[in-house]
């Protein structure tokens, strides 16, 4: 999976399971502006993506 697949899976995920960036964030324990970096690209965070991935239940991307 590539990072824009994971991207559209992330945003996916939230609006199926009811959530927005900012919950997703506290349930992570990261701040919004950090999660929302990973997810768009911008910060690069193996470990939360491992972790936001977990938290939706959707596969890691691998580059």
């Amino acid at each position: 999976m590539t990072h824009r697949e994971w991207q559209a899976e992330v945003e996916k995920q939230l609006v199926l399971q009811g959530m927005n960036r900012k919950q997703l964030a506290k349930q992570i324990e990261r701040g919004y502006s950090y999660v929302t970096g990973v997810i768009c690209g911008q910060i690069r965070s193996a470990k939360t993506v491992g972790l936001i991935s977990e938290a939706l239940g959707i596969e890691p991307y691998s580059e």
